[in-house]
């Protein structure tokens, strides 16, 4: 509101000098187009105050004015003339009859004609007309391809100085602001770059633009260098350029706002018609075009409260605010802005009257509208810095937190490092002293395998902490994996008879360790869950997979007490089978084998049948 009051101040308040000379207004529209000047004296004219709005249309429009006597005794001011004032400064061509005028010559202005050419040149359309002792008519014919509307007052020289200085002062003040959101908009924009501060910053330039035509500094500044119909025409361009960008940043706007999706559609209506309002210009057809974007206009502005008022703001994440305005502030600077709309278009399309401060309301709305969104901008642009504050804030905890719990992990590797060294040491010299025990063969044996048993486990909590940490460092050389298994095979004490088959003389490069350790497990496992007294077998032989030689290691057993385990869990980390539990064990044999093999570049399947369960390692040689 702050916007359009300044508006109806700043432009309105020439409208309070003196009493102003017109008495009378009155209007008729020439349906014929072909009136005379005696002819139309005889027609019936409505009476009028205020802002005379007839819209769109291309008959001639005729005002009657009538003027005051100069009263007697008063003094002639300004040589004997009253200079006749008549705005907007975007009116194709207002004629001037005058019955006082007896110089035969026709008097025109108006943008069709060069603005030196005017009787008075300013801003506005002038002519000059003698002050009388009697009261009289004269007569205005206006004809216009924009909105025939049209304001006209009466001033004395003096007046008339007087309110070209406030409208020049008035009209730079205005495009000062103009050019401060601009400017606020580019800063923010070169600052933080991003789509939406970037079609601001082109509408609000094209506002500074289009408000150069509308309060009637192009056409000065333009005189002598482009025709009067060439500045004419790109006026109307500029206009539609700077409803395009409008919409381009609303639609924008709109859709960070998460409306319903019909709703977006129908705003992008008014978008889809600013190619054919072009298209109307470019073939001539001014009026359409201009009456076509008075009417987008307006209709965006309509859709765009539907938008807020549908909205559905995007939740903020965890202790943090929404990025917009609260909703009712949203709603109430896009009603204003449709009223400003509203203001400016109906009187123009002639739906109206109003009152003669609402002349300049089509500039306020410019002034007004980017006052409100540069606001609403402001504060996202605000939460939108605080939201990254804290989003760096919350990835600084966050790192600090993978930090401490890395910290912790190699703590509790140290650990257990710690806890293998001292538990392997003791270990060792229980079998050496065991070496030296006497007992019973089957005793000592026991007591080996159960330190045995302590070892595996020991070592592969070790290397399951590796491989979570991603430390382990492969050492490739080239050896025979047949030789490997057999020796493997050799050293294994299984209940169950182990059968191998495989070719010898491969040459597969590798860590052979860590391929010591997969055949290791994959035996292991078999040999412990296995049906007892049933035969492991195992096979090595050359495969090719996806075009890559390798080596495929089959390790199959019956099923045995442990019962088959879960195919889609059998890989995983700490799995047992369910009847597994009663023997000695990690859970991590096959979980090793998947990880490690991975890291080699190889696979593992677990492919079982109705008589055995089957696994397979593959390996590329």
């Amino acid at each position: 509101m702050l916007g359009l009051l300044l508006g109806v101040i700043v432009f309105g308040a020439q409208a309070s000098w003196a009493d102003s000379p017109i008495q009378e207004r009155a209007w008729f529209e020439d349906h014929s187009g072909a009136l005379t000047w005696e002819e139309v004296q005889s027609q019936e004219f409505k009476p009028y105050t205020g802002l005379l709005g007839r819209g769109f249309g291309s008959a001639p429009i005729w005002i009657r004015l009538l003027v005051a006597p100069r009263l007697q005794g008063e003094p002639v001011k300004s040589a004997g003339r009253y200079i006749l004032r008549i705005k907007p400064a975007h009116l194709d061509e207002i004629e001037l009859f005058d019955p006082l005028d007896a110089s035969g010559t026709a008097r025109r202005t108006g943008d069709i004609h060069p603005w030196g050419e005017d009787e008075y040149p300013s801003l506005y359309f002038n002519f000059s007309i003698p002050q009388a002792d009697a009261p009289r008519y004269i007569w205005l014919r206006l004809k216009s391809s924009r909105s025939r509307l049209i304001d006209v007052e009466a001033m004395s020289d003096e007046d008339v100085r007087q309110s070209d200085i406030l409208q020049e002062m008035l009209s730079a003040s205005y495009l000062g602001v103009l050019m401060l959101f601009f400017g606020w908009a580019l800063s923010v924009y070169l600052n933080a770059p991003e789509k939406l501060l970037a079609l601001f910053v082109l509408k609000q330039f094209w506002a500074m633009v289009f408000a150069l035509f509308g309060l009637g500094y192009a056409r000065l500044l333009l005189d002598g260098h482009l025709s009067p119909g060439g500045i004419n025409t790109l006026s109307d361009l500029t206009m539609i350029v700077y409803v395009f960008f409008g919409l381009t940043y609303q639609h924008s706007f709109a859709k960070e706002m998460r409306p319903p999706a019909w709703v977006l559609r129908l705003f992008r209506i008014a978008i889809y018609l600013v190619p054919f309002e072009l298209l109307l210009l470019v073939t001539g057809d001014a009026m359409a075009a201009v009456a076509l974007s008075a009417g987008t206009v307006l209709f965006a502005a309509t859709v765009g409260v539907l938008i807020t008022i549908l909205a559905r703001y995007p939740e903020p994440g965890v202790g943090q605010a929404s990025v917009f305005v609260a909703k009712p502030l949203l709603i109430g600077a896009h009603v204003l802005i449709l009223s400003s709309v509203l203001l400016g278009v109906l009187p123009a399309v002639g739906w109206t009257d109003a009152p003669r401060v609402l002349v300049h309301v089509p500039m306020t709305h410019a002034l007004l509208s980017g006052m409100l969104l540069m606001w609403i901008l402001q504060v996202r642009a605000h939460r939108l810095l605080l939201r990254q504050a804290q989003n760096e804030a919350q990835l600084l905890a966050l790192s600090e937190k993978v930090a401490t719990e890395r910290n912790h992990r190699e703590e509790q590797q140290h650990l257990l490092a710690m806890l293998a060294h001292e538990i392997k040491t003791p270990l060792s010299a229980i079998s050496m002293m065991l070496d030296r025990f006497r007992s019973t063969p089957e005793t000592v044996q026991g007591m080996k395998l159960a330190i045995n048993e302590m070892n595996i486990i020991v070592n592969r909590c070790v290397q399951a902490g590796r491989m979570a940490d991603k430390k382990l460092e492969l050492q490739r050389t080239a050896f025979d994996p047949m030789v490997v298994l057999e020796d493997i095979i050799g050293s294994r004490h299984c209940d169950a008879l182990i059968q191998s088959t495989g070719t010898k003389g491969l040459k597969l490069i590798s860590d052979e360790q860590v391929v010591r350790m997969l055949f290791s497990n994959l035996l292991e496992n078999a040999c412990r869950y296995g049906a007892p007294g049933e035969v492991v077998q195992v096979s090595l032989a050359p495969h090719a997979a996806a075009g890559v030689n390798g080596v495929l290691v089959v390790v199959s057993n019956a099923e045995g007490p442990a019962g088959r385990p879960d195919p889609e869990r059998v890989f995983s980390k700490y799995y047992r089978a369910p009847h597994a539990r009663r023997q000695t064990g990690s859970g991590l044999g096959l979980y090793l084998v998947a990880g490690f093999a991975s890291r080699l570049g190889g696979t593992v399947r677990y492919v079982p049948n109705p008589l055995t369960i089957r696994f397979e390692l593959w390996l590329p040689l």
